[in-house]
């Protein structure tokens, strides 16, 4: 039980050995070990200029409620931990950045979504559907961000779950628990808005633009390389894909 509700500098919630004025950046993939952030329940609202939720260790997630806004810089993430991440229990909806974007992994048994998206303004609202069209949870961003996890009890694998942020919607299948997993391997990239898409350098966007008539918009000065319709770009092999390369902006 409880209520947290922390604005940060820095990190929201950190778990790190050694003392907080000696820290330096470590690496991604680099674990610490003894290290461990648990969350077992209460009400957490975190905004955090640094990372959100930082463990050197394990991250873990067995109950509460847990909103994390922040942070804006990509050199953070609104989760980061170095060991396992896993979630059994609770809500979690992190925003954040996009360049360092966690996901919980497969040590979880709970469902858990990573999408990323153009970057969004404070005040969207994020809301999470079922394949009924009932919503399982919403919330308003408190700044800016690029990228959404969302963990509930209601995420299966085998369901299919709609994201909207904003105006914009993207349809989710879940084939296992943990849908995208960070850095490129990301989910959602090619959110949908009234015929935009949206997408990243590798990204393979599967509509034909030649039968859709739709221009194609791409994150942070990137393109969709197609042919047909309203677009500029060469054909690739495959006629439908479209994939994302640096450039500017076309309609």
């Amino acid at each position: 039980g409880g209520k947290i509700d922390a604005t940060a500098s820095d990190d929201g919630l950190n778990a790190a050995g050694g003392d907080s004025g000696d820290d330096t950046r470590r690496s991604f993939m680099q674990s610490s070990g003894n290290n461990e952030l648990i969350i077992s329940g209460g009400y957490i609202v975190i905004d955090a200029a640094g990372d959100g939720l930082d463990s050197d260790g394990n991250l873990t997630v067995t109950g509460g409620n847990v909103y994390v806004y922040g942070p804006e810089s990509s050199n953070n993430g609104a989760l980061d931990f170095d060991g396992t991440g896993t979630v059994t229990g609770g809500a979690v909806v992190a925003l954040g950045a996009s360049g360092m974007a966690q996901n919980f992994d497969d040590s979880s048994s709970q469902g858990s979504i990573l999408a990323s998206c153009s970057t969004q303004a404070a005040g969207t609202v994020v809301t999470l559907l079922n394949a009924n069209g009932n919503e399982l949870i919403s919330c308003t961003a408190k700044k800016s961000f690029s990228s959404v996890v969302i963990s509930l009890p209601e995420i299966q694998s085998g369901q299919t779950y709609t994201l909207r942020i904003g105006s914009s919607t993207q349809n989710i299948m879940m084939n296992g628990l943990i849908y995208g997993s960070g850095f490129s391997g990301f989910g959602g990239f090619g959110f949908s808005d009234g015929g935009h898409e949206q997408g990243r350098e590798g990204a393979v966007l599967r509509l034909s633009c030649a039968a859709d008539g739709l221009y194609r918009l791409c994150d942070a000065g990137y393109v969709c390389d197609c042919a047909g319709g309203n677009h500029a770009g060469s054909a690739s092999a495959d006629a439908n894909a479209k994939r994302c390369q640096r450039g500017t902006d076309h309609y």
